[in-house]
């Protein structure tokens, strides 16, 4: 009779292992393929689960880049924010500081501006004044009626009231510049040729937009 062989089953294997020589019979063979299919079994098994895990550590993996990729956006979102946030203080920061308006402005409005902030001072300063002064007295017959003294004034504001009183005497007035013309008193004239550039002197002089 030959003598069996040991089986020797291993770990990681269902499938017999004989270490000497043996008559193989059909029940030896029924036992190695029952072992192969418990082997394949196994296996497959292990594939499954091995495959169901990768697929769950994708998913979570998945789900971890989703979030990070949601959590990234919502930052752009909020940089976004911050920088047009920036640009408005800054804007604010600058207005506030120069008192520059947030439209633009014309060099005649600046200078519209200037000539009523100068008509205001001169307001601000007589009212601060009521009672002027010598000097001031002085700096208005100079520069506005051309005049150094209230006793000139007086003395030429009598003068055109002679000059406008009819009848009067013929006077002497500039003709050509060259030449002094005799010409009667005809009414509030002043005994002057007056133009259309002549009325419109003084509107051309102006300095009044109104």
């Amino acid at each position: 009779m030959p003598i069996m062989a040991q089986i020797i089953w291993k770990l990681e294997s269902c499938l017999p292992r004989f270490t000497n020589q043996v008559d193989l019979k059909p029940a030896h063979l029924l036992d190695l393929k029952n072992a192969a299919v418990i082997d394949l079994n196994s296996i497959s098994a292990r594939m499954k689960e091995a495959a169901d895990r990768v697929m769950m550590e994708m998913t979570a993996l998945g789900g971890q880049v989703d979030r990070r990729a949601a959590s990234v956006n919502n930052l752009e979102r909020a940089f976004d924010q911050l920088r047009q946030r920036i640009i408005v203080l800054e804007e604010e920061v600058v207005v506030i500081s120069t008192g520059r308006p947030d439209y633009p402005v014309s060099a005649d409005r600046v200078n519209l501006l200037r000539e009523r902030l100068a008509r205001e001072q001169v307001v601000m300063n007589l009212l601060t004044r009521p009672y002027s002064t010598a000097e001031a007295e002085q700096v208005y017959l100079s520069a506005e009626k051309k005049v150094s003294s209230l006793e000139e004034l007086r003395k030429s504001e009598f003068e055109q009231l002679e000059a406008r009183r009819m009848p009067g005497k013929p006077k002497n007035t500039d003709g050509s510049k060259a030449v002094v013309k005799k010409r009667g008193n005809v009414g509030n004239s002043l005994h002057t040729h007056q133009t259309v550039e002549d009325s419109l002197a003084e509107l051309a002089a102006r300095k009044r937009w109104d």
